[in-house]
C-alpha cells in the first residue's frame, strides 16, 4: 500500500468492496470540484460558475440564468468536449 501511495493520492487493494470504491471516487471528485476555477472563459463568454451570471465580453451583456439553467450549464461546462447521455445529464442535474 505504501508503494501505491507514492504514485497516487489514493490506493485500493484487491479485493475491494464496490461501495468503498464509489465513495473514494466521490471524495476525489469533490476535491477536484473545489480546485476548479470559479470563472471560465469560453470564446466571448465569461462564465461565473459560483453565480447565475454569464457575461458576453464583446457586448458587456449579462445573462442571468434560473437555478435549473445554471445547474445544466455548469454540468455541461464541467464536461466540455464529452459526449453525454441523457441519463448522465439527468443524474448530474436532477438527482
Amino acid at each position: 500500500k505504501l508503494e501505491g501511495l507514492e504514485f497516487a493520492d489514493d490506493y485500493v487493494t484487491k479485493p475491494f468492496h464496490p461501495e468503498e470504491l464509489a465513495k473514494r471516487v466521490e471524495i476525489l471528485l469533490r476535491r477536484f470540484d473545489r480546485s476548479s476555477p470559479a470563472k471560465k472563459q469560453l470564446k466571448h463568454l465569461e462564465i461565473d460558475l459560483s453565480s447565475n451570471i454569464i457575461i458576453n465580453t464583446t457586448t458587456g451583456e449579462e445573462i442571468i440564468l434560473t437555478g435549473k439553467q445554471h445547474q445544466i450549464f455548469t454540468f455541461f461546462m464541467r464536461h466540455l468536449n464529452q459526449i453525454l447521455t441523457k441519463e448522465q445529464l439527468y443524474e448530474g442535474v436532477w438527482e
